[in-house]
């Protein structure tokens, strides 16, 4: 039946948004570190085989809340601290920052919504100002750089001024 396919795509893990965050602001070593990272993307690639089989509609059953895994940044902001550069993490970097890199725990978000604002304004140059997102989800790049802040040699007082309102 439709429902045992459901079923059997749910394994009961359950990483809520508040145990992420918990667990990302408590790492401590690598191993934490691999161990958050795999334990989300089982919990994302159980909801994707989720919505994948519920094709004919928006509804999933298993998943109430439809905005399951989501994190308020601004109400987690200490979550965004800048990880140790642990001496396991040896994946090789196109781009190695090197002594460019964040010091541990400085924040990788602005710390207001106020200025992810003003970030989104300058990126969409004001296009998107009158948009109603009271019913809009917006993700991906051009939101994970807008919430990421400018380095301070690139932003002074006139920064995102020039944003006709």
């Amino acid at each position: 039946s439709r429902q045992g396919a459901f079923r059997s795509c749910t394994k009961g893990m359950v990483l809520s948004a508040e145990e992420f965050v918990s667990r990302r602001k408590n790492l401590q070593t690598y191993d934490d570190f691999t161990k958050l990272l795999d334990d989300s993307v089982n919990q994302e690639n159980e909801y994707r085989g989720l919505f994948s089989q519920q094709r004919d509609s928006w509804e999933v059953p298993e998943v109430l809340n439809p905005s399951v895994g989501l994190v308020d940044v601004y109400e987690n902001v200490a979550a965004y601290g800048c990880l140790p550069q642990f001496p396991e993490d040896t994946v090789p970097r196109c781009f190695e920052l090197k002594d460019n890199r964040l010091a541990e725990g400085t924040s990788t978000v602005w710390p207001e919504f106020k200025d992810f604002a003003t970030s989104w304004e300058v990126f969409s140059e004001g296009q998107l100002r009158h948009v109603d997102w009271s019913n809009i989800f917006a993700a991906g790049g051009a939101v994970a750089g807008c919430l990421a802040p400018v380095p301070a040699q690139y932003r002074d007082e006139q920064w995102g001024q020039d944003v006709k309102k």
